[in-house]
This record gives C-alpha cells, sequence and structure tokens, in this order.
C-alpha cells in the first residue's frame, strides 16, 4: 500500500491541500479494500484502483481548472522568488569575498616597523 500510494503522490506536480485530501480519501478505500482482502498486492491494487497515472489524471479531470491555474501560476512565481533570492545572495558572498581579499591584500602590502618604547620616570 506504501509503495502505491507513494508511487501516486509522485505523479502530483502541484501538492497543495486538495491533492493531501484526496490521496488521505484514496488511502482510506485502500484500507477499506484490504481489510476486506487481506493478502492484496501492489497488482490488485493497481486492478482495484487503477495505476498511479490513472489515479492523478483522474483527480485532474474532476478538480477545478482555475484552481489548478492559479496553483500553477504559484508554483512559477515561487520558483521565480527563489531564483531571483538566491542570485542575491550569490552576489552578496561574492561582494564579501572581495571586500575580504581586499583586506588581505592590504594586510600584505603593509609593512611592520618597529617601534621603540621609552618610559619615563617620574620623580617626586
Amino acid at each position: 500500500m506504501k509503495k502505491y500510494l507513494k508511487d501516486c503522490r509522485r505523479l502530483f506536480p502541484i501538492y497543495g491541500k486538495c491533492e493531501r485530501e484526496y490521496l488521505e480519501r484514496l488511502k482510506c478505500h485502500i484500507q477499506e479494500y484490504q481489510s476486506e482482502h487481506v493478502h492484496c498486492t501492489y497488482d490488485d491494487l493497481v486492478e482495484q484502483f487503477g495505476t498511479p497515472a490513472e489515479v492523478a489524471a483522474e483527480y485532474y479531470d474532476t478538480v477545478d481548472n482555475d484552481y489548478l491555474l492559479k496553483r500553477v501560476n504559484f508554483k512559477g512565481l515561487c520558483r521565480t522568488f527563489a531564483v531571483i533570492l538566491l542570485s542575491l545572495l550569490f552576489i552578496f558572498l561574492c561582494y564579501k569575498v572581495y571586500i575580504f581579499h581586499q583586506i588581505m591584500l592590504a594586510v600584505q602590502n603593509t609593512t611592520i616597523i618597529p617601534a621603540e618604547t621609552v618610559e619615563y620616570i617620574e620623580y617626586k
């Protein structure tokens, strides 16, 4: 049962609340089927409920198209935001490495001049 549900889950490119509920209902139906047929196999589940691809296709046939478009657009926006955020982070880290490199060069180019210390003794 776990492998069948895992295979079904993998076929959902968008996994939100509605998809989770659909898979939970499918899981309940599978558990009911397993309680009636104790020694059922993966092939028995495929025969009873369909292949994982058929299960996903059945879900997308029943779901509202506006919901799907909204979820796909949201996923695209999240991906774009993540790419922009990672790019900015990369640029910031490159800048920090450049500044550190400039500091290291400045330290290497400095010469250390020994200084003499003079102690003053005050007499009273």
